[in-house]
């Protein structure tokens, strides 16, 4: 698994940078914002909320949900303007227009999209019917439930998924090219924190190694740091620059021995509810990626998906921080992460993914967070022979 990926990895960086951020402003204690959501039921089986306004008597979501609830591609040219592709379907909407282009005609829309927040609300039910997708409201339970396109070869998404999962997993080893760009941002919009991030990852799935070469960049001061890292099943090393090696404190590597206790896999009996626990994954149009006729998989993690791993690392973080409380520090985080997959038809493996993360910081008593965390990530998945520099820690 790639380092970018791992949920143990994720965790420790997301709890790591709550860290840095919290103590700039220790007497902040955290809690939960309020917040306005539709419920979504995809094909009868996955269920989502995402952001939600009523304009006009409309449903406005965010232009990015609206993408990830229908399997469109999304494609934002300016923040006030986005492009929306479904199934050879083209739609160009702009903020305070009720103009919809497509490639043959020109549809005025019931109401304006709009900029909130950074970013561009559309109207729901209007988009879906372009897009021939069927949309219905319960009322009782006020859930929406759109009915997509469900199958790739006789394969739901997650059948699909867990194939590739199987066939990937058969790997001896692989090499992860990837590219992110964070952003940290206060609740005033100042940037505190703008990164770029290239990295190169070899990992070899028996006895499990990870070796990752990264380079970052802060577009802030143009300072240019190298930082290596090593994951084995049972340790993890880091080293910045010219520096030695340095080894993962004693409650790191009791994470690492536990992965099965902070995976926030759902037990067997609750699998045929419908939940907020698990990943929203459905189709979007197939496509080519780096020259691979390829499936498309979009994947949505809930707030609820990250809140159960983060409940399951307290345990193992009790001694991590003396002087803050980390069930009020998770109860203030929300966390959620859009992923689409490229699965290569020929071999079902995973060509590649864009990943797409927001976290965001509350404060009693404030609508807006107190920060917000934007990562915006590709990965590359390339056969390849392990490789690690000489004289790495921890490999055999």
């Amino acid at each position: 698994m790639s380092i970018c990926s791992n949920h143990t990895t994720r965790i420790l960086l997301v709890f790591a940078l709550l860290l840095l951020l919290l103590s700039a402003a220790p007497i902040l204690l955290l809690g939960q914002s309020d917040t306005s959501d539709l419920r979504f039921v995809i094909n009868d089986s996955s269920l989502m909320s995402v952001p939600a306004e009523i304009k006009d008597g409309f449903s406005m979501v965010p232009v990015q949900h609206f993408a990830q609830v229908t399997g469109a591609d999304y494609d934002s040219l300016r923040s006030e303007t986005a492009t929306l592709t479904k199934e050879n379907k083209i739609l160009t909407l702009s903020a305070g227009s009720l103009s919809l282009v497509s490639q043959t005609d020109l549809q005025r829309m019931p109401v304006a999209p709009y900029l909130k927040d950074g970013q561009l609300y559309v109207p729901l039910r209007f988009l879906c019917q372009q897009f021939g997708i069927a949309v219905q409201w319960d009322n009782e339970t006020r859930v929406i439930s759109l009915t997509l396109e469900g199958t790739r070869q006789g394969m739901t998404a997650q059948e699909l998924l867990a194939k590739t999962e199987t066939v990937s997993a058969g790997r001896i080893s692989y090499k992860v090219t990837s590219h992110s760009a964070s952003k940290i941002f206060q609740s005033d919009g100042t940037v505190l924190s703008d990164l770029v991030m290239d990295g190169q990852e070899w990992v070899r799935q028996s006895p499990f190694a990870s070796y990752l070469d990264q380079t970052t960049k802060d577009n802030q001061t143009s300072l240019v740091t190298e930082h290596q890292f090593i994951v084995t099943d049972k340790q993890l090393f880091t080293k910045t620059g010219e520096a030695p090696w340095l080894a993962s404190a004693s409650n790191v590597n009791s994470l690492l021995d536990t992965p099965d206790k902070t995976s926030g896999t759902q037990a067997a009996e609750d699998t045929a509810a419908l939940s907020e626990d698990r990943p929203v994954c459905l189709f979007g149009d197939d496509t080519v990626y780096q020259g691979k006729d390829c499936f498309v998989i979009k994947q949505y993690f809930s707030p609820a998906v990250f809140q159960q791993n983060l409940q399951a690392f307290l345990p193992y973080l009790d001694n991590a921080t003396a002087d803050q409380d980390l069930e009020a520090l998770f109860s203030g985080l929300t966390i959620l992460q859009f992923q689409t997959l490229y699965i290569d038809k020929m071999t079902f493996r995973q060509a590649g993914s864009e990943i797409f993360e927001a976290i965001s910081l509350h404060v009693p008593g404030q609508a807006a967070p107190y920060a917000r965390f934007h990562t915006q990530t590709t990965l590359s998945f390339a056969d390849a022979e392990f490789y690690a520099p000489a004289n790495c820690p921890g490999l055999s």
